[in-house]
């Protein structure tokens, strides 16, 4: 069932990998014919950069490509693409130093006669800013490590993060001039819309906010801060979701059924809130209620942080949770990943736990409830040897659990 679970995951990252997706979709006779200059951003921008290379070709006169620490691959492109790597998922100097890079080459006198094209995937907000002149590095820090911790939606995060920014809420078309403008985008976030994939860097929200309880020090922040553009008012950007949640479980979905293997569930409820109450509920579910064959969740659960958290991420936390519950049942397994790769902070995709994973983890001498109120599951996971790690996967669509009932 282990196996079973990681071809399903697998087959889904191809389904929505991003070189893929771009160059597919550049092929089937859009609207970009002409030259044009390229700008890459997000985890999966290596990925974007290289379709977008091979299917434009000669038309592709510069590019930008601004993505994660140790995401990039220069040998796999041409020389006509400047690369800069910076910090995910807290932003750092380097996110500062992308943010300045991406106004220089969008405004540069050899480019401006150019259409842009615009390749975007989550991560997008970390990876490059520019702030204003009364805030620092620091500030960008202390925020988002805050906001990393907060248990927030990402619509939420994004909200505040936008407040700060002067690229973000489509504030990045002040610096286009009105030119011609495209937008391929990889949706990392419920609903795919445009404003909250990347912070909206090209797409003001015109809608209302949702009011959020922050702390003082940071309201301070962001007083009188606009809530709406009106940039857009009269600015069309040509855009395209090319890769999304639901596409990926589709792709397992459809993988088992010409398979012929098994029956599939795909779950519709989009998998949000508390990681450690989700992955209880889905234990649930699967072992009193569930039919025997595939299971299918998507979505981004969340998790608030103690003040020393440990080693590990949501979907490690929603897997031992899982796990607890699932405790010495040998009829299911569950694989809990982000298909990005990677799982909050750590290097890890996130865990494939079964009836055996707690006896296994306990072993070490580990508490899983301890390990789960210390938001160090990754500890607990790797001593029952349950943690996945993909490395860098060419998307970023959100997060999948697949789970196997036997009987």
């Amino acid at each position: 069932m282990r196996q079973q679970l990681l071809e399903l995951f697998h087959i889904a990252l191809d389904a929505v990998h991003g070189q893929h997706a771009v160059h597919d979709y550049l092929q089937s006779g859009t609207s970009i014919q002409s030259d044009c200059i390229v700008v890459a951003i997000g985890k999966a921008a290596q990925a974007m950069a290289s379709g977008c290379e091979s299917a434009l070709g000669e038309n592709l006169v510069k590019g930008l490509l601004i993505t994660k620490y140790h995401h990039a691959k220069p040998e796999e492109l041409s020389d006509r693409w400047q690369i800069i790597e910076s910090a995910h998922p807290i932003p750092d100097q380097q996110s500062l130093v992308a943010g300045q890079a991406l106004l220089d080459f969008i405004q540069d006198e050899e480019h401006q006669h150019y259409p842009v094209l615009f390749l975007l995937s989550g991560g997008t907000s970390s990876l490059v800013e520019v702030l204003s002149h009364k805030h620092s590095h620091d500030v960008l820090q202390q925020v988002n490590t805050w906001l990393m911790a907060s248990g927030l939606a990402i619509d939420q995060v994004n909200q505040i993060r936008k407040s700060l920014s002067q690229i973000k809420g489509g504030k990045l078309l002040h610096h286009l001039q009105n030119r011609e403008v495209y937008a391929l985008l990889i949706s990392d976030v419920p609903g795919d819309h445009p404003h909250i994939i990347g912070s909206g860097l090209l797409f003001p929200y015109h809608g209302h906010y949702t009011e959020i309880d922050i702390p003082e020090w940071l309201a301070e922040l962001i007083p009188g801060s606009d809530r709406t553009s009106n940039l857009a008012d009269n600015y069309t950007v040509s855009h395209a979701v090319i890769a999304s949640n639901r596409l990926a479980i589709e792709s397992i979905k459809q993988a088992v059924e010409q398979a012929d293997e098994s029956t599939v569930y795909i779950h519709d409820e989009f998998l949000e809130g508390d990681a450690t109450d989700r992955g209880r509920q889905l234990a649930s579910y699967l072992v009193k209620d569930a039919r025997p064959g595939i299971h299918i969740w998507g979505g981004e659960t969340t998790v608030t942080l103690p003040d020393r958290p440990g080693r590990g991420g949501r979907n490690q936390h929603l897997a031992l949770s899982a796990a607890i519950e699932l405790k010495n049942n040998p009829h299911i397994t569950l694989l809990a990943a982000g298909t990005d790769g990677t799982d909050g902070p750590t290097e890890d995709a996130g865990a494939i736990v079964d009836g055996g994973t707690l006896s296994r983890g306990e072993l070490a001498g580990l508490d899983p409830e301890r390990c789960l109120s210390n938001a160090d599951s990754g500890s607990f996971l790797e001593a029952s040897g349950d943690l996945i790690s993909t490395g860098p996967t060419g998307t970023n669509v959100m997060d999948l659990v697949i789970a196997v009932k036997t009987g």
